[in-house]
């Protein structure tokens, strides 16, 4: 759902000066099939985010920026789950 939510902001004007991810946690994936189409998602539309807010106390989180700094354009920042507003405001 996420996904063709965020396809049609994607048609409708062109790319997205930011994405903010809040979440207490990262359940992981379902299945195989839910891993290949998220990186198909990625691989696909990651040109097209200038920014990305990983906001979360999840220790991955601290990881993130360095990891997605080899596969994706977008600039990965994190912040603590308690820092919202500092993520928008880096986003805006």
């Amino acid at each position: 759902m996420i996904a063709s939510q965020f396809q049609t902001i994607m048609v409708e004007d062109g790319k997205l000066d930011g994405l903010i991810i809040h979440t207490k946690d990262f359940p992981g994936w379902e299945s195989f099939g839910d891993m290949v189409a998220h990186f198909r998602f990625v691989r696909d539309h990651h040109t097209r985010i200038e920014k990305v807010a990983l906001v979360t106390d999840v220790q991955i989180g601290e990881l993130a920026p360095h990891i997605a700094s080899h596969f994706v354009a977008a600039e990965v920042r994190h912040f603590d789950f308690d820092e919202l507003d500092a993520a928008v405001d880096w986003v805006s």
